[in-house]
């Protein structure tokens, strides 16, 4: 009996092995209230910006990185943001939620406006990519919920999708030439149309252009990157470079516009732009008007809309069936050279573009030709 009472005392002394708590009985309830005061001090915590000052306060916060033409796409792809938030009754960045972002309908949410509004896929890739870095940025100001920017989902393109198929052919693009010649000979047009032509430069690069960054006795053109001084290019100082001038076409055209038409002004800089109106340096979006203008059915060829045509207008040139944008100017000019034996490695730097941008965006050469074009080069070697 000793000996069990020992063992018992033992027993009734010694710490349990384990100890179940109860819950307690508002534990749950208290848990969900908790969150609630969180989610709730998270809404309180943002500050409401009404959305057109954040779109304008989010490109000023990068001006500094982006080249001129890129800010103007961002800049009118937000301007769908505001009127998208807008017919949603949406006034602040606040009060963007994730039906906002995503409706399974696809009616109510940015990439179903921009769906609706008749963009190309392409282009509201282009969009929804802007958005989901507005509103990253938007996280990080305060100024949007937490997560938001996760909830925009761009569409996947295939490999060629988001290739245009604009283009000019080298045809066409001679007969332009022509009446340029002789209509409109040592004008701007001319001269511009012709020197983004046989260079194949962006229209930032021809807007950058200085009376002094033409050479004729040399005949070459000096492309440089001066942000400083009012102009950039899209590569910054990795675009600079001079482009030789091989047609003799070119060359009078340039010499004599800059002797007959063009004013004698500066820009605000102090600089003598190439290409000026009596205000000082041509503005792009001027140049991008007659690059429109001379590739439309005002000046050759005949559209389906024959003296309906906008382009009888040259304000509306653009809606002209037959022009182009100079980007798309820039493609067939690329395309054009490249038709013409110039290899890919020498016409890169000429161009200031790599080899994948123009396999993929530029060369619009056939498969076929292509091929071809490979088989008379491996010919010798095959016969060897």
């Amino acid at each position: 009996m000793p000996a069990i009472r020992a063992c018992y005392k033992r027993l009734i002394s010694s710490k349990p092995l384990y100890v179940l708590k109860a819950a307690h009985p508002f534990s749950i309830e208290k848990t969900t209230t908790q969150r609630a005061i969180r989610k709730r001090s998270n809404m309180k915590d943002l500050q409401p910006k009404v959305v057109q000052e954040g779109c304008t306060e989010y490109v000023e916060s990068r001006k500094d990185e982006l080249a001129p033409s890129s800010e103007r796409n961002i800049k009118s792809r937000l301007r769908k943001v505001v009127a998208w938030a807008d017919e949603q009754g949406i006034d602040t960045l606040d009060k963007i939620g994730r039906k906002d972002l995503f409706d399974p309908e696809g009616h109510e949410d940015i990439a179903g406006y921009l769906k609706d509004e008749g963009l190309a896929k392409s282009t509201r890739n282009n969009h929804l990519c802007t958005v989901r870095g507005f509103l990253r940025w938007g996280e990080r100001a305060g100024y949007v919920q937490m997560g938001s920017s996760g909830i925009i989902k761009p569409p996947k393109l295939k490999d060629n999708e988001g290739v245009r198929d604009t283009f000019i052919e080298a045809e066409r693009a001679k007969e332009i030439r022509k009446h340029l010649r002789k209509y409109k000979h040592a004008t701007a047009e001319h001269a511009l149309y012709s020197l983004l032509w046989r260079t194949g430069m962006r229209i930032g690069a021809a807007h950058s252009l200085d009376l002094s960054d033409w050479y004729p006795r040399d005949r070459y053109v000096l492309i440089e990157h001066r942000p400083n001084q009012g102009t950039t290019l899209k590569n910054g100082k990795g675009g600079e470079r001079t482009i030789r001038i091989f047609d003799d076409n070119l060359a009078d055209a340039l010499d004599e516009y800059i002797a007959v038409n063009r004013p004698d002004v500066t820009d605000d800089h102090g600089r003598e732009p190439l290409f000026a109106t009596k205000h000082g340096r041509m503005h792009g979006s001027t140049l991008q008007s007659k690059v429109y203008g001379v590739t439309s059915c005002r000046y050759v060829g005949d559209c389906s809309e024959g003296d309906a045509c906008p382009a009888y207008n040259i304000e509306h040139a653009s809606k002209c069936e037959l022009s182009v944008s100079p980007h798309a100017m820039r493609r067939s000019a690329v395309t054009h050279q490249l038709n013409q034996d110039v290899e890919q490695s020498v016409l890169s730097g000429r161009v200031d573009m790599s080899t994948d941008t123009m396999d993929k965006h530029y060369d619009e050469r056939r498969h076929t030709k292509k091929m071809n074009q490979r088989a008379e080069g491996l010919s010798g070697l095959m016969n060897d």
